[in-house]
């Protein structure tokens, strides 16, 4: 009988400190984790029908679960043509760690045909970079 004692008390202080043990480590997640200098961007490219890189105007970014909108315009457009930032490391912190969902939306300016899709971005103060868990690589305008 105290033999059994003895094991269930020793089974019930492992469990605690592996319960108190993980608690912190979820706390500290910043202070332990090991991060490369790699920065990330998620990017999305518009093209028309043919394939065609086509820039776009009121181009915005938007974490639905805050409201937030992460980019816009001329600011979210990169060097290659066509092709605009929905969010980066920088904006890490701005996102949960399970995801959230970002609605990407511009307009082909010689028609007025305005596309919208849905990504999910997750981040967080315990990941090292932003990640996108769906979303297209590509939004098709019409020509």
């Amino acid at each position: 009988m105290a033999f059994q004692i003895r094991n269930l008390f020793l089974v019930l202080c492992l469990a605690t400190a592996f319960v108190a043990c993980k608690e912190d480590l979820a706390a500290d997640c910043e202070a332990n984790k090991i991060c490369t200098e790699q920065y990330v961007s998620i990017v999305v490219r518009f093209e028309s029908e043919t394939g065609a890189a086509v820039n776009v105007a009121n181009y915005t970014a938007k974490n639905l679960r805050t409201g937030k909108v992460l980019m816009e315009g001329e600011d979210a457009r990169t060097d290659v043509t066509g092709t605009y930032v929905v969010t980066a490391d920088n904006q890490l912190k701005l996102f949960s760690e399970s995801g959230d969902e970002v609605e990407v939306s511009g307009t082909n300016v010689a028609n007025g045909d305005t596309k919208t899709a849905i990504f999910k971005i997750k981040g967080g103060k315990c990941n090292c970079h932003v990640e996108k868990i769906s979303g297209p690589e590509k939004i098709v305008l019409s020509d």
